[in-house]
């Protein structure tokens, strides 16, 4: 039975899509997954964490949606209520920049660099840019996830993220250019001076999440279903040192960054007509004043 859960269809879908693991899985422990390579010559590969597996960010998502989805099954109706969470925002373009080569594009690499605001000279500055899925429901919460792999004296600073202004190419954006053609206003790009939120850089191989929309955002934007957002993340101005952060071109889908919705679906639809008839109009039903009835065939 157990190896049958680590092996279904549902779980070899989740290890690939998180984990980047796409051959069979036959032993899992708190802080390691391990899998065959070559099952029928006895070669196998164990990829250990640093903390434990479901203390990921996304992870530990998942493992409450398992828990509410129990909850779905015994109250289906109130299960449109619950808060729900999405990661599938797309990442069109995330890349840094470095004033000490202002002229260097470093997009479709593997890593993202953070060099702090009081290092004048060699500032490095990350900027992405995001598209929103387009579902339905209300946002209540999003935030903006980054894996933090490496660190030389940033950890305890204050890393800042603003919105971008002007648009930028991946392949092209430097210090000096936002498409390797056209000046940025300032060098090193062109943001609002508005700080969305602020966290500390953590230890290095740990996540770091800024608010974008809701609590916890010290200014949130105000963001729908279906919009692009630009971002651009800093330092503060009295901050020295330099770190670095995974980009979408990382090997391991789980260390990613991404970008997570919190939102409650949509509930059911409201009956408009009973019988042909306009319910407004309606005085009555079976008998039962239309004041008195407070659902029909299960919706209000």
């Amino acid at each position: 039975m157990k190896k049958y859960l680590l092996n279904n269809k549902i779980s070899r879908w989740f290890f690939k899509r998180y984990f980047g693991i796409e051959k069979e899985v036959f032993r899992l422990t708190k802080t390691s997954i391990h899998y065959w390579v070559n099952k029928e010559k006895g070669e196998a590969q164990c990829r250990e964490y640093g903390q434990s597996i479901w203390n990921i960010p996304i992870i530990k998502k998942i493992k409450y949606a398992g828990i509410i989805a129990l909850l779905f099954l015994k109250n289906p109706i109130g299960f449109l209520f619950l808060g729900a969470t999405d990661n599938t925002a797309t990442n069109n373009g995330d890349v840094s920049n470095y004033e000490a080569a202002p002229n260097t594009n470093y997009g479709g690499v593997d890593y993202n660099d953070h060099r702090g605001e009081a290092n004048a000279g060699v500032r490095e500055y990350l900027m992405q840019r995001w598209t929103l899925p387009s579902l339905s429901g209300t946002i209540t919460k999003i935030e903006s996830f980054l894996y933090y792999s490496s660190d030389s004296g940033l950890t305890g600073k204050t890393c800042q993220v603003h919105e971008l202004t002007r648009d930028f190419t991946e392949a092209g954006m430097t210090w000096n250019k936002y498409d390797g053609t056209n000046n940025w206003t300032t060098p090193g790009g062109d943001y609002s001076a508005t700080i969305i939120d602020t966290v500390a850089f953590p230890a290095a191989g740990n996540w770091m999440s800024l608010v974008l929309q809701g609590a916890g955002s010290d200014n949130p934007l105000n963001l729908n279903w279906g919009d692009s957002v630009r971002l651009f993340y800093r330092t503060a101005a009295a901050d020295s040192g330099y770190g670095g952060s995974r980009s979408k071109e990382w090997t391991t889908p789980g260390e990613r960054p991404y970008i997570l919705i919190t939102y409650t679906p949509a509930g059911p639809a409201k009956l408009k007509t009973w019988n042909g008839l306009d319910v407004a109009k309606i005085k009555t039903i079976n008998s039962l004043e239309i004041a008195k009835v407070k659902t029909v065939n299960g919706l209000p």
